[in-house]
Parts: C-alpha cells; sequence; structure tokens
C-alpha cells in the first residue's frame, strides 16, 4: 500500500532514492549510498543477487505489482552482503495463500503527454559566426505496458501458486 503512495519509478530500484544518504548520477554509477560509488551496492531479488560485474548497477527489474517487501539497507549491513560497502537494495516478490487475490494494470507513456522541446541557440554552419534560433521536432515516444498477477491456492494450507505477466512495448524515434 506504501508503494502506491510514493513517488517512484516503475522499478523498484527507484525506491532507493527515497532514503536518507542516497543520491543519484550517471557519471558515477548509479545511485551513491552515503558517499561510495554505484559499483558498491548490492541489489537481490528474492535472496539472489542481481548485480552487475560490469558496472554494479541492478541487471534484473521487477514492477512494483510482483512485490510484497522492498528494503533499502544504507547502514548496518549484515556480512550476508559481503562486498556492499555502499548500500543494499532488495526486493521480495508475492507468493501465494489461502486466498485468491490479484491485479490487472496499464501504463502508457505517449508524446501527447510529453512537454516540447525548447527552441535552442544555434551557431550557423554557414558562416561559423551568425546565430538562430532552432526548434527540435518532438519526437515519438511510445511506451505501453499491460500486465497482472493472480494467487492463490491449489490445495489449501498446502501447495499455493503466483503468477504475473508484464510486457512492455516501446517505440522510439529521434
Amino acid at each position: 500500500e506504501e508503494f502506491n503512495r510514493l513517488p517512484k519509478a516503475r522499478s523498484f530500484q527507484g525506491l532507493a532514492l527515497t532514503s536518507p544518504s542516497v543520491n543519484s548520477g550517471e557519471v558515477e554509477g548509479g545511485f551513491q549510498v552515503n558517499g561510495a560509488s554505484g559499483a558498491e551496492n548490492n541489489f537481490t531479488v528474492d535472496g539472489i543477487s542481481t548485480t552487475s560485474l560490469v558496472d554494479g548497477k541492478s541487471r534484473q527489474n521487477a514492477v512494483f505489482e510482483f512485490l510484497q517487501e522492498v528494503q533499502v539497507k544504507t547502514a548496518g549491513i549484515e556480512a550476508e552482503y559481503g562486498g556492499a560497502l555502499g548500500g543494499v537494495i532488495s526486493a521480495v516478490t508475492k507468493s501465494g495463500g489461502n486466498a485468491f487475490h490479484g491485479e490487472i494494470h496499464y501504463y502508457n507513456v505517449n508524446k501527447r503527454f510529453n512537454a516540447g522541446p525548447v527552441e535552442r541557440l544555434v551557431l550557423s554552419p554557414a558562416d561559423n559566426q551568425s546565430v538562430g534560433y532552432f526548434q527540435d521536432h518532438k519526437n515519438k515516444n511510445t511506451s505501453n505496458e499491460v500486465g497482472g498477477s493472480l494467487g492463490g491456492y491449489l490445495i489449501k494450507d498446502k501447495l499455493y501458486f503466483f503468477t504475473s505477466v508484464s510486457p512492455r512495448w516501446r517505440r522510439t524515434s529521434n
């Protein structure tokens, strides 16, 4: 319930930015926790490390509709997260239970909802001395995400299931 009320991106890694001492920057390698670089963080989903060995970012993404719990640890990190000198961002996925539960969702990003580019001052390539304002075209950027989940029981008190799907279609032109 708290996930739905927080301003966030579409992935659990976006929750890290709501925690104290966490900053974001592409030059620094993603998330910086307590001044450590992005490569010094640890990302886990259901206890399995998803941290990239190349750049330290999370290799696996999970949308909020599939998550039961997200933890952002910025200090006092347990030994089980060895090598995490920055922070630990961990997610636990939902599971089935003795009651059926589910959801459906649809997200759309479209150029009609985005602001247009602003005029920019450009040096003329003809004489390299005169300048003029140039207006870029609005880029076509459409993203659709349709999905849902369902959880419950196959045998009450013994065998549970949870299934989910959330494909994303994106069309971009520059």
